[in-house]
């Protein structure tokens, strides 16, 4: 019989060794993504949309040069939804729509200006055309990622690096914030750090990340407390022995459990902290469904993270549930925001004003009422159905 041919044993090489450079490119993208400011800034979003357009171009042609399975294993549905307002952002700022879709503001700056426009649904172009490419790039992380993750090694990687991340940046937040170091990176604050916001602009972005890297985390802790065995020894095992194996397999868990707890309390955002506690209740019972865990394990879990939350409480602060209790200028003026956007809603619900203009055409609607300046709703799904019309959002 003729010997094989060694060369696709080279060519599967190849293909795997070009995947775990893009996977691991992949994971500093992620990991390092939120250094510069939170990535909200236009040249590190940028960058950040090149590097995940590269990532992903490379991978589809190692893997279709060498044939192989690509998962879409999602419902229809889930696709169809991302692509809607993809699609509806790409008519928003076309110039080939019918003229009853367009603005009128288009019509009324031509005859002000006494110069012909290209009018459009939006009215703001490029903050559309940069929106849209932000949102590509998010849908471009989970193809990746959700690629990758159907080994189960590769997805453990991710979960346990986002873990990793969250921590170190949570630390990061909480020495700068306990130490009242007025300098973010190389670059000096000019007013007095109130919060924990660790590489964010603002503390309400770092407290969803927070959540998320808590979420990580307890996902980590609750997968190693499943898959973990007593090994077998003849003489029998000690509660106190389990409970000793227990602390030595879970300290270094804990305390990062500890560590994002209090930088999240530190940021001193009540809906930062009432979606915490749903994401993590939200996890948990999951795990109790598919795990089927017994009664004696589920209180013994829960009561180490209500342990947890005691503890980052009291090394936290006690301006969260100052927070909780009372209702500041800033948040009524922010309700103020919301009634505003929903009457600029019912103006143009079908069409929006423009995906990723928020910030240029709430000034047209804003009154005396409104003090300060916003460039967000504050509230996603309104500023979805502001931007790009309610069906879309």
């Amino acid at each position: 019989m003729p010997e094989p041919h060694p060369k696709p044993r080279k060519s599967s090489s190849l293909h795997r060794r070009i995947n775990a450079v893009i996977f691991y490119s992949l994971l500093l993208l992620i990991v390092l993504s939120p250094i510069p400011f939170g990535s909200n800034r236009g040249w590190s979003w940028s960058l950040c949309a090149l590097i995940i357009s590269m990532l992903t171009l490379v991978w589809v042609i190692n893997a279709t040069s060498r044939q192989a399975n690509i998962s879409l294993s999602l419902p229809p549905l889930i696709i169809y939804l991302f692509l809607v307002p993809c699609f509806w952002a790409l008519i928003q700022v076309s110039t080939f729509m019918p003229e009853n879709w367009y603005h009128p503001l288009w019509t009324m700056a031509a005859d002000a200006l006494n110069t012909p426009t290209q009018p459009s649904i939006s009215l703001t172009r490029d903050d559309t055309l940069t929106a849209l490419m932000r949102l590509i790039s998010y849908g471009l992380v989970f193809f990746l990622a959700f690629q990758f993750s159907r080994n189960a090694h590769r997805a453990r990687s991710l979960l346990k690096w986002l873990a990793i991340a969250g921590v170190v940046y949570a630390l990061y937040g909480l020495v700068v914030y306990w130490g009242n170091i007025n300098v973010f990176f190389w670059i000096e604050e000019t007013t007095r750090i109130t919060s924990v916001s660790s590489t964010f602009v603002s503390r309400n972005s770092y407290v969803a990340y927070a959540g998320l890297g808590l979420i990580c985390l307890m996902a980590l802790s609750l997968s190693n407390s499943a898959h973990s065995q007593i090994p077998y020894t003849k003489a029998p095992i000690t509660r106190l022995q389990q409970i000793e194996s227990y602390i030595f397999n879970s300290w270094k868990p804990l305390l990062g459990l500890t560590l994002i707890t209090a930088a999240l309390f530190s940021t001193h955002s009540r809906g930062g902290a009432i979606s915490g506690v749903i994401g993590i209740s939200t996890l948990l019972l999951i795990y109790v469904i598919r795990t089927k865990v017994k009664a004696i394990s589920l209180l013994a879990s829960l009561g180490g993270i209500c342990l947890i939350i005691l503890l980052a409480y009291s090394i936290s602060n006690e301006a969260l549930l100052e927070r909780m209790t009372q209702v500041e200028t800033g948040g009524s003026e922010r309700i103020t925001v919301f009634k505003i956007t929903i009457d600029a809603i019912r103006d143009n619900p079908w069409a929006g004003f423009g995906y990723g203009g928020f910030d240029q055409v709430f000034k047209l609607y804003r009154n005396e009422d409104v003090q300060y300046i916003y460039d967000k709703a504050h509230n996603t799904y309104l500023e979805n159905s502001f931007e790009l019309g309610v069906p879309a959002a």
